[in-house]
Parts: C-alpha cells; structure tokens; sequence
C-alpha cells in the first residue's frame, strides 16, 4: 500500500493506476472536512509512546511547554489503560450527541440512541484519557502534582481546545475496514495554518500506523511519502524530530518505507524535523542541485562556523558527493539527474520528467480535466484499456502539457484531441504493453 502526504493533490492519477491492480482502490482525504482520529485502532506500548509524542510536541508547537519525562510516562500508560477500557465496554449500539442539523437521525434524536451493525466499537477519545488520569496516577504512585499538571498541559485536546476536533472525535471503527491500495491526504487547506498543518501530518504518520498494525495487513509492506516535507514537518522543534525519530522507527519495523521530499535540499542540513527524516531514511534520493560547489560542500557536510571549522555531523559522509552533486544539472522539460546514496543503491541515472511521468504527476484542476477528457475518449476511468490509452496518446501528443503566452495550463480544444482517434488501436497493442511495463518498473 501507499500514503502519500501532500498539498496540491498531485498523486491523483498515479493513484488510480497503482489502484486497478487492488481490491480496495485509492481514496483521498481532505483535511480539515475530516481528521484521522489519532486513537483508532489497536493500541500497544509503541503507538502509544508515539501518541504521546505527538501531544507533547503539538503542545510545544501551540505553548512552547512540553510533557516532562514523568508526565509522558503517565499520559502513555493512560492511554494503554483507557484503550483496554474503552475496547471492553464498546459495543455495536451506541449513544451518540446527535446535532439538530442532521435530519437523517431526526427520528431518534429525542433518544439518542443510533445502532449501525457495521461498526463494531467506538474508539478512543481524549476525554476518555483526561477522566482516567487521577484513576491511573494513583494506581502508579503518582504525585497529585504531576496528575493535575497533565491534565491542565492537556486543556488544548478536548472540549474547547484548538485540537479537540482532531483529538476529542467522535468516531467508530468497522469491523470490516480495508486499507485502500493508494490514501492521499490533500493538505491544501492547511497551508495558511502552519501549527495546524504540522499537527496534522504528524497525525496522518500516527494513521498510517494504525493500519500496518491491523491484523488483515500482517506481512504487507508499504510506502509513506511527505511531500513538501519542509513545509508539512518541517522546523527544529526539538520534540517534532523525536515524534519522526520514534515514527520512522516503527515503521521501519513494520515494513513501510518512508520518503522526505523538499525542494530546498539545505532544510535537511539546518532544520532538526527534516534531518530526523533524513537519518531515519535507508536510502536517500538527491535530485539536480545545479553547478554550485559550495552548495554542494555545505549539503554534504554541513555549515561552517567563523573559523571555517563544519559545526554540523556530515549528511553523506564521502568527499565525492561533493563533487559529483554540481553535476546533477536539471534541463526543463527534457531530463533530470538523481543521485541515489543508501544502502541497497549508490549512483546516478536519469530519468525524462514528461510524456507518462508528467501526466502522472499533474495536480491542477485544468490539467486533470484534460487527462479525464481524453480517457473519455477511449472509455471510462474505470476501465484500465482507457487509462493507459489516454496516458499514451498524451504522452505523445503533449509530453508536456498544453500552456498559454503567460505559461499557464490551459484546456484542450477539438482540434488538440482531432488525431485521437489514430491510436485508438493502441489498447491492445504491443507497443502499449511494453510502455505499460516500463511505466510500472519505474513505479
């Protein structure tokens, strides 16, 4: 399975290809219309402590306060304890705050009382932690101090808080859950609210765990993509890069590979998030810098102070990186170099940002309509035939795109899409077999 992260819906049409393949297909979620409830699902010792850390840096994000080591421990066995209290107690008829705007449950709104046989327990919430605190504190031997400093340092996860509608949900758990082949997160709405949006991608992380954990996905390997990683878990919060140390750890552990994407590379080097991505990643992919060598020193070993001497630990640690990065020299439209530095890859090779890798990346709306107007053409979206169809009459006919005077997309005309009948063909032909095959030995 795939999660993609990003803040312009740019993986819309990779997902449905890679989903044609699954029985589950590809979803794409749009937060703030709906969070990921950070206590869904199973909870052990591990998610829990991520948990945690996903509060107290949220907290440090929002105050600038953070849990102490003695409040962290007893928020983590909190958890565990109300999980195990809340998990017993569920069943499959519920009540349930129901708002007067929802005229579907006017009928039994008097009674609050909603039963839906296809969810099987409620999940955990934040109010139900606050309330077992003092229950739990007294029962590890807690000081009074501590279990009210937790539950004042907590005030922002629930009722009224800033984060309650991400924290204190409402939400119910389906027996018969399956986790979709591709997930996007579109943060796009999140972008003008930094904290918010930091926040969210930490949780996104925290959801991408609660599904590797489920029993039906034992043995499955993914992949977990943060695009704009700067900007969606970017920073030198001290407790973020301990939230993506712990994160990728884990997921390491259960077979989810985990990228880091940023234009700007120097982020990697100067903010402590984006380098906990780095480290925390087997194998790292550098794209074009340009023929600035100084750049390239500075990413490989990082900053000098005023005596010249590196005051950062090196990122790549091998003198050639160095000078092979002013190499790697992006061309527009034509070819890109990467370098690649891990442990299963080292080396450079090149790869052609138009024809298929082009329309599988668009993400504004005019470029999509074009992709689905020409699928169109061939059949419906559904159908695979049409997809690869539409993907190679348009890698051929606009490798590209199409753009105006003042370089923006514009919408196809009848006589862009006149010669399309010419490849129709093409749904069944060799040629379109082999470029499918290329297509997904790149993927």
């Amino acid at each position: 399975y795939v999660f993609i992260i990003d803040s312009q819906t740019r993986g819309e049409i990779l997902a449905r290809i890679l989903a044609f393949n699954s029985k589950s297909g590809a979803i794409i979620n749009k937060p703030p219309e709906k969070f990921p409830n950070p206590f869904a699902g199973e909870i052990d010792d591990d998610r829990a402590k991520v948990i945690s850390s996903i509060i107290s840096s949220s907290l440090n994000l929002l105050t600038s306060e953070t849990l102490d080591s003695k409040e962290s421990t007893l928020l983590v066995v909190t958890i565990l304890h109300a999980y195990k209290s809340v998990q017993s107690s569920s069943q499959s008829v519920f009540q349930v705050e129901l708002e007067k705007s929802q005229a579907d449950f006017e009928t039994i709104e008097t009674s609050k009382l909603f039963v839906d046989k296809n969810k099987d327990r409620r999940s955990l919430r934040m109010q139900d932690i606050v309330s077992y605190i003092a229950e739990v504190g007294a029962i590890h031997d807690y000081k009074n101090e501590i279990v009210v400093s937790l539950k004042d340092k907590l005030s922002p996860f629930y009722g009224m808080g800033q984060f309650s509608k991400i924290f204190d949900q409402v939400s119910y758990e389906k027996s018969d859950e399956e986790t979709p082949a591709v997930t996007i997160y579109d943060l796009c709405e999140l972008q003008r609210l930094p904290i918010m949006l930091t926040v969210t991608t930490q949780v996104i992380t925290n959801e991408v765990m609660r599904h590797i954990y489920m029993k039906k996905n034992q043995g499955r390997s993914g992949i977990l993509a943060i695009d704009e990683a700067g900007v969606n878990l970017g920073g030198n919060n001290e407790e973020l890069a301990k939230f993506v140390e712990n994160a990728y750890a884990v997921l390491r552990k259960k077979r989810v590979k985990c990228v880091g994407i940023d234009n700007n590379m120097m982020r990697f080097t100067t903010e402590r998030a984006l380098r906990a991505i780095w480290d925390g990643s087997e194998t790292k992919i550098i794209l074009a810098m340009g023929r600035d060598r100084d750049l390239a020193e500075k990413f490989v070993f990082g900053q000098k102070d005023m005596l010249g001497n590196y005051i950062q630990a090196p990122l790549i640690k091998e003198d050639r990186y160095a000078n092979l990065l002013p190499s790697l020299d992006k061309k527009i439209s034509s070819y890109a170099d990467i370098l690649f530095h891990g442990k299963l890859h080292k080396g450079t090779f090149s790869f052609s940002p138009c024809g298929f890798l082009y329309w599988l990346s668009v993400n504004k709306s005019v470029e999509k309509n074009n992709f689905y107007r020409v699928v169109s053409c061939f059949g419906s979206i559904e159908e695979l035939d049409a997809v690869w169809s539409a993907l190679t009459w348009l890698s051929e006919n606009f490798p590209s795109g199409k753009y105006n005077s003042n370089g923006d997309p514009v919408e196809f005309n009848e006589d862009d899409l006149s010669n399309i009948n010419s490849i129709h063909e093409l749904k069944i032909d060799k040629k379109l077999n082999s470029q499918k095959q290329n297509v997904e030995q790149f993927l």
